[in-house]
């Protein structure tokens, strides 16, 4: 019972630093340290919009969003006039189409998503949903496992193909 509780709030606090990460991801300005070739996003005097330049200044990426975020897996979350979220990669090709009501970073080739239901799961690096929405909270992956909430409010985690039926939840 004690290791249960233990579980439900680590679990729970796993969930909440994703959420705050999701947050810290929203500013359009960014350090990027892993990445080879990094971009960096930037904010168009003119427009407010934000695109990505290279590391001598160059615009890679038109300003075409009013938010972005930092690369990670190749791909960056990115935000349109409609407040509606997705994915480019370092062209600016669009991968995840912009239909999300939010989203999180990729983390071991999978990223959260939420549906205008306010539903998570996950895609691929290649637009694919991998996990349907069907959560009402979601961390990203770590060893290959997310911590999870059901609309019923349990917490568990989940595997890259298990739903929860299949998973972890008590």
């Amino acid at each position: 019972m004690r290791k249960t509780i233990i579980n439900k709030i680590i679990c729970g606090f796993t969930f909440m630093m994703s959420i705050m990460m999701i947050i810290v991801c929203i500013p359009c300005f960014s350090v990027q340290a892993k990445e080879q070739n990094p971009l960096y996003s930037y904010v168009d005097s003119k427009t407010d919009l934000c695109g990505f330049v290279d590391k001598n200044g160059k615009v890679v990426i038109d300003p075409a969003y009013d938010t972005v975020c930092d690369f990670s897996d190749g791909l960056a979350a990115v935000q349109n006039s409609d407040g509606k979220w997705g994915f480019i990669d370092k062209t600016g090709k669009v991968v995840v189409p912009l239909v999300y009501r939010m989203c999180g970073d990729f983390s071991e080739g999978l990223a959260s998503v939420e549906t205008e239901d306010e539903k998570w799961g996950y895609v691929n690096t290649q637009g694919n949903i991998v996990i349907a929405p069907e959560y009402i909270g979601v961390s990203a992956y770590s060893e290959g496992l997310a911590c999870v909430r059901t609309k019923s409010g349990k917490y568990g985690y989940i595997d890259k193909k298990t739903s929860y039926e299949k998973s972890t939840i008590n």
